[in-house]
């Protein structure tokens, strides 16, 4: 399997922005880089999330929210604002918007029936 891309509308205090993403499902968290936070208007945290890389290297990160849309579903999303030569979409955005790659095709598709759960 190659590598998955995502169209994402991101929503944020500023403006929204159609953000092409790289999905990875061994992110917990989406990524974006510090220039487009601050185009969109990221509502930043007021503390840094500490985040683990698959390398094992450490670090804090500014982190913030905003509402994400993917195939007319609308979530809030966990964001990390890092350096990173593309967007990458995490496990916990597509679960908030209820879904999940299909490893047998490639393809992004619902998990559940879309609903807003608290």
């Amino acid at each position: 399997m190659g590598h998955i891309y995502a169209l994402v509308k991101a929503m944020g205090s500023k403006k929204s922005k159609i953000l092409k993403m790289l999905v990875d499902t061994g992110s917990t968290y989406s990524m974006i880089d510090p220039k487009t936070a601050d185009e969109i208007g990221v509502a930043k945290l007021p503390y840094k999330v500490p985040t683990t890389y698959a390398n094992r290297t450490k670090e804090e990160l500014d982190a913030g929210a905003v509402i994400v849309e993917m195939f007319d579903r609308r979530a809030v999303a966990t964001l990390l604002i890092r350096e990173c030569d593309e967007p990458l979409l995490g496990a916990e955005t597509l679960e908030a918007l209820g879904l999940r790659v299909d490893p047998a095709t490639g393809r992004i598709e619902p998990s559940r029936s879309y609903a807003v759960r608290a």
